[in-house]
């Protein structure tokens, strides 16, 4: 279907692509902006095939960074999975 409507239409369309879409926060990143950009990563439109999957944090604002974007998360009713680290967290 996706091949068909970018082959039949005169608008730029977004295609799948195979792999996962994966949202990283550096280091350097401000907390609640990126508290935002993920929210809005993941929920923005959750039946695109475009949507945040997977959520990569830099370790040095692990303990800064993740509780703000857990918070958001869980606010919008997102599940979270995560590693022994980040669970500590």
């Amino acid at each position: 279907l996706v091949r068909f409507i970018q082959d039949n239409t005169r608008i730029p369309v977004l295609g799948h692509a195979d792999g996962i879409c994966a949202v990283y926060v550096d280091k350097a990143a401000d907390g609640d902006m990126a508290a935002k950009v993920v929210r809005d990563s993941k929920i923005q439109y959750p039946a695109a095939c475009n949507a945040a999957e997977t959520l990569l944090i830099h370790r040095d604002v692990l303990h800064t960074v993740l509780p703000k974007v857990a918070e958001e998360l869980v606010k919008s009713r997102v599940s979270l999975k995560a590693d022994a680290e980040s669970l500590a967290v």
